[in-house]
């Protein structure tokens, strides 16, 4: 039975990939583990049981008779206090003409001398909570900026931007793919004004897809759902998911993390359900794929595990987040040529990752190359943030002693 670290996880669909205001660099992050591509080969099973799904939605594998007492959250993340409402008055007010007021609006959450929202990809906030705690993600911001546009009299709309995939790796186990939704102002029937949380990283051309108020609030719960799942909060992350899957049954995208809930609690039978019911709802969508092929691997059902895995082997090639993963166990296992190569990989197909260049510091000391190695750290310090590069030049700075 496959559980906890044992496992790498495909938590997909997290809108939460933004780039950072502070410095205007890409955060390469959602929703987690690679986003792989399909074949044009396709595995045929039967469609699940609806039976078996409502036992799912009920919990009782995971919490027994006591499931039917969790109670489902209500919160409304587009929901304005009347704080918020006078605060838009104040600093916004409706003088102005649309296209002046949806850029000040734009410019009054994320400037330091007002609201000044910090971004922190992996918070998912209300936008009554984000008003309140000045930090949240994009579908926070999103959020924030589409229920005080429309109270302001702005004809705003919600978009998911089609964005390159895009990786990071929480914790050692769980890869995370990131997506992306800003807001569209229509001022007129010739002009739209884009409002993202990074103005400077938005690409004008890349294609959008407009998602209504509900779509919003069911991936604002699929987030949530997470979140609760990483903090180890089981009963709340199972509502947050029973929550977002009422609004929505035919979301392939929180079937398959609905998957990964009951396998990171031990129950890989009902996973296994939830991951072919998602393929069964989207065969293109990748993450339930590779769940499957973890899944039977670690059941020892070879064959099974082979029919998914030719559905995703060409990606994971093309994941550096994946590669990465590989380097780090290979070095854990003192397996220092593979993981040099592994790791090369990684760095090859994203140049900006101060975690690559640190692990491949530490492969390369252990091959004997400490000048390679000095330069791996060096270039480790240069990509960094402020937090890490000052970790890495204290590194340095030892070494250099």
């Amino acid at each position: 039975m496959a559980r906890g670290s044992d496992i790498v996880l495909l938590l997909s669909h997290l809108f939460a990939r933004c780039g950072e205001c502070a410095s205007l660099r890409r955060i390469v992050l959602l929703f987690f583990t690679p986003f792989f591509l399909i074949s044009c080969t396709h595995v045929h099973h039967a469609p699940i049981e609806a039976e078996a799904l409502k036992v799912l939605l009920s919990g009782e594998p995971l919490f027994g008779s006591a499931a039917h007492e969790i109670e489902l959250p209500s919160e409304n993340p587009l929901a304005l206090t009347e704080e918020m409402k006078r605060y838009a008055d104040l600093m916004v007010g409706r003088a102005l003409k649309k296209g002046d007021r949806a850029e000040t609006l734009h410019q009054t959450i994320l400037h330091p001398g007002a609201l000044g929202l910090d971004y922190q990809p992996y918070l998912t906030l209300t936008a009554a909570e984000a008003f309140d705690q000045r930090q949240g993600n994009c579908l926070t911001f999103t959020a924030l900026y589409y229920a005080m546009g429309k109270y302001l009299g702005l004809k705003v709309f919600i978009n998911e931007v089609e964005v390159p995939l895009t990786w990071d790796l929480q914790g050692d186990q769980t890869f995370v793919l990131f997506r992306h939704v800003n807001a569209m102002v229509k001022v007129n029937h010739l002009t739209r004004i884009i409002v993202d949380l990074d103005m400077n990283s938005y690409n004008q051309g890349v294609s959008e897809t407009t998602l209504s108020e509900q779509e919003l609030t069911v991936q604002y719960y699929n987030n949530r759902a997470m979140e609760s799942l990483n903090a180890n909060q089981y009963k709340k992350a199972f509502g947050y998911f029973k929550k977002a899957l009422t609004l929505n049954p035919s979301d392939a995208a929180i079937w398959s993390n609905f998957g990964v809930f009951y396998n990171r609690l031990g129950h890989d039978v009902e996973a296994e359900i939830a991951f072919k019911h998602a393929l069964m709802l989207k065969p293109s969508h990748r993450p339930p794929a590779m769940n499957l092929v973890h899944l039977y691997e670690n059941r020892g059902e070879t064959e099974n595990a082979l029919q998914y895995e030719r559905l995703v082997r060409f990606h994971q090639s093309k994941n550096p987040f994946y590669q990465y993963y590989l380097a780090k166990r290979f070095y854990d296992q003192q397996r220092w040529n593979e993981a040099r190569t592994k790791i090369q990989n990684a760095i090859t197909l994203n140049q900006d990752e101060h975690r690559f260049y640190h692990l491949q510091a530490q492969i390369m000391h252990q091959l004997g190359d400490h000048e390679r190695a000095l330069r791996s750290l060096t270039k480790a310090a240069e990509v960094a943030e402020v937090y890490d590069r000052a970790r890495y030049e204290r590194k340095l700075s030892a070494l250099n002693q």
